[in-house]
């Protein structure tokens, strides 16, 4: 399981002359190969950025169908059915709280919990330094993760 970031997007649809943007582009190119998701707190974060850039209804068309402008699957939060409402709350502000306490912001420790509760393998980001000491998952810019594609002999 790969999550991507929300620079990867950002940088795409806002950045075209961005040093990053060819290769970003061709990470971007390969969603479509790849199991990639994208985490709901971070299309919130994406669209609360681009509101200031987009129409409306271009923001409505990110918001409720980002998977088909973007070939990735928005993960859910995780609800547990046997725990309360209360129970999840207290839960989920916990988990955001142990990350903070490691020095992560409120939508690094969201991304981090994302990744803890999916066991996701891989995630993508511009902002490698935010997450590479974190834990038991592999952190790649998209330059990385193309250039480690391209050493694999996949289709790149």
């Amino acid at each position: 399981m790969i999550l991507a970031d929300s620079n990867v997007f950002l940088i795409d649809r806002f950045f075209k002359r961005d040093l990053r943007f060819n290769e970003n582009r061709v990470f971007l190119d390969k969603l479509d190969q790849l199991d990639a998701y994208f985490s709901i707190f971070s299309l919130l974060e994406l669209c609360g950025i681009a509101s200031f850039n987009l129409p409306q209804h271009e923001l409505r068309l990110w918001f409720f169908d980002f998977p088909t402008v973007y070939n990735v699957k928005i993960l859910e939060p995780s609800f547990e059915i046997s725990v309360s409402i209360r129970e999840f709350y207290d839960n989920f502000l916990m988990c955001l709280f142990n990350e903070i306490e490691k020095k992560a912001t409120l939508l690094d420790a969201l991304i981090l919990k994302e990744v803890n509760t999916y066991k996701i393998e891989t995630l993508i980001t511009w902002n490698k330094r935010h997450f590479e000491h974190y834990g038991n998952f592999e952190v790649l810019t998209p330059a990385e993760f193309n250039h480690k594609e391209r050493g694999n002999g996949t289709n790149s």
